[in-house]
């Protein structure tokens, strides 16, 4: 599955997408006339679970650690869906999928932030200096393959 603009998929009950610091993950199609109290969600630091009027709409252990206190989730009744940001620990990963299991991105496709690298702190810089290395080298192996 190529990314969606965001950089992220689309599963059958959600659409996502990412930064380097977080996934933004929206569950649509939702029941009419939902209130706070019809949702469940959880976040810990390494899965999610949400329920929508006691139904299931995803749970299972996260493609990477997130950090909960930093997670939340928001509701629009009116747009009838849940809008999930989750921040990640790790700043310099680009995630194949939100839950485990379900359908993967090719990181390798993922397209950066539109943001000067000077604009950046030098951690980060460092970080996506070597992120573009690898994808340039990656994009070199598919174009001129080894032969035996």
């Amino acid at each position: 599955m190529a990314p969606r603009a965001g950089n992220g998929g689309r599963t059958e009950r959600y659409v996502w997408t990412q930064t380097l610091q977080e996934v933004s993950v929206v569950f649509d199609k939702l029941p009419a006339a939902l209130s706070k109290r019809d949702v469940e969600c959880h976040i810990t630091r390494q899965s999610i679970s949400l329920k929508v009027k006691g139904e299931v709409l995803s749970h299972g252990e996260l493609y990477a650690l997130v950090h909960p206190g930093e997670c939340f989730w928001q509701l629009d009744s009116h747009e009838r869906t849940i809008t999930i940001n989750l921040e990640k620990v790790a700043h310099d990963e680009w995630w194949k999928c939100v839950v485990k299991g379900d359908p993967e991105i090719d990181t390798g496709l993922v397209e950066p932030e539109n943001a000067r690298l000077q604009d950046l702190d030098d951690e980060t810089r460092t970080v996506v200096e070597k992120m573009m290395v690898e994808q340039r080298q990656q994009q070199m192996t598919r174009a001129f393959p080894s032969r035996p």
